[in-house]
């Protein structure tokens, strides 16, 4: 038997995609992140980042799903969707679903818009919204349509839409730009939401998008078509912020090690249920079976060499994933008693 569990603990070791569920990403924010189509030909016009940010998560063999409200891009119909783009490295096809709304506010993409233009009806809050999809990762790029005299309404909108994406799930994690709109009066708050929000169960993290963004249409190297929807190059210089600040915060294929961290273990790999964890800061700690069900989370609040009593498990695979302030660290291990 123990020969068994040695052997598929070797296989699935092999393999680069985690065995929890896909990650589940929703891109948020106005027309910077929907994009729009061409509505005399019915072809994408402008793509916004998604699909090249996309491109790099399936790429890099993440095991990705792109969740949202809606997966039209602005002046799509449902009834006549346009040919979405594919991969070409792997040939999958983009996955469309965002929460994001051409010419909104931040307060419409929390509160609702009774404009039907976006999906044919109503937009609802975004409490509701919420009961179509869940997310692990939120990308949050808001406040350009805001009115720099009324950004302290921005701020209080941005910590609310943190609020209730953790009233879905009480562990995501949350990117929050700055803007690139350089000009914006938000960007020089978004440190400071960060900082007020984020806590080890919910990371709060700022994505600088605006240094070194190139708005002037006249300049070259120009990344936008209009001083502020990205062409194709913005396009790009967006979707590698928000792809390096994952792999930053939570070690996703990066491949980089740095040596002057204390390296995190989990050992043995197989145990009767008693496993260790040395070299931690503050952490949450959870434990999924090989289906993704989540089956406990501990809160770790010391530092130093804890004991991760698992006695209670059956026999089995399992993944530890242990979240130290947003960079996540996996382990797959087995219980065998």
């Amino acid at each position: 038997m123990k020969k068994t569990f040695f052997a598929l603990l070797f296989c699935f070791s092999t393999i680069s995609v985690s065995l929890a569920a896909p990650i589940r990403i929703v891109c948020m924010g106005n027309s910077i992140t929907q994009g729009n189509i061409n509505k005399t030909t019915n072809t994408l016009n402008q793509l916004s980042y998604r699909p090249a940010f996309w491109e790099k998560l399936d790429s890099a063999g993440i095991d990705i799903d792109m969740v949202g409200y809606t997966n039209l891009w602005f002046d799509e119909k449902s009834n006549n969707l346009v040919t979405p783009p594919v991969s070409k490295y792997t040939g999958h096809v983009f996955d469309r679903d965002h929460d994001a709304y051409y010419g909104i506010t931040s307060s419409g993409l929390l509160n609702g818009n009774p404009s039907t233009g976006w999906t044919g009806a109503a937009l609802p809050s975004l409490a509701i919204r919420l009961n179509s999809y869940t997310a692990d990762i939120a990308l949050l790029h808001i406040g350009t349509n805001d009115a720099d005299n009324i950004v302290t309404t921005t701020v209080s909108n941005i910590k609310a839409i943190i609020d209730a994406l953790r009233v879905k799930n009480p562990n995501v994690v949350v990117f929050v730009a700055k803007t690139i709109t350089t000009w914006k009066a938000i960007n020089n708050y978004v440190n400071q939401i960060a900082i007020d929000k984020n806590t080890i169960q919910s990371p709060v993290i700022t994505v600088d998008l605006a240094t070194g963004f190139i708005n002037d249409t006249s300049l070259p190297g120009c990344m936008t078509y209009d001083w502020v929807h990205p062409n194709p190059l913005g396009q790009e210089f967006m979707a590698k912020r928000w792809f390096a600040a994952i792999q930053k915060q939570l070690k996703l294929n990066t491949g980089v090690s740095n040596n002057t961290e204390p390296k995190l273990e989990i050992y043995p790999s197989i145990s009767n249920g008693e496993f260790t964890i040395r070299n931690y800061n503050e952490a949450l700690v959870q434990v999924f079976n090989s289906s993704g069900k989540m089956l406990k989370t501990i809160e770790i609040k010391e530092t130093g060499t804890v004991q991760l009593d698992l006695s209670d498990m059956n026999n089995g695979l399992y993944i530890v994933n242990i979240n130290q302030h947003g960079k996540l660290v996996s382990k797959k291990i087995v219980v065998q008693k």
